[in-house]
């Protein structure tokens, strides 16, 4: 028979997906870590943090610093790009 019915291909499908997952899996270079981290969220190592964390957390504006090595990096990227920065 040369046409197959859906249920056939999507049987094929799965086998492939079945017979090719562990494969991948094994090549996969972040599975060690995915598996760590997977185990630290089942024991409470990494969890979201409540409202009360980041309303704290807000509390020390880190945006600011954030900003500050932005507005550096952009002044030191400007001054070796600007041409009349530049003797000629």
């Amino acid at each position: 028979m040369l046409h197959k019915t859906t249920s056939e291909r999507i049987s094929e499908m799965l086998n492939l997906v079945h017979s090719k997952g562990e494969q991948y899996i094994q090549q996969n270079p972040y599975s060690e870590y995915q598996e760590i981290a997977y185990k630290a969220k089942l024991s409470g190592l990494i969890r979201k943090k409540t409202e009360e964390e980041i309303a704290e957390e807000l509390k020390g504006k880190p945006w600011l610093k954030i900003n500050k090595i932005i507005r550096h990096n952009e002044n030191r990227n400007n001054s070796t790009t600007d041409p009349s920065n530049h003797s000629g």
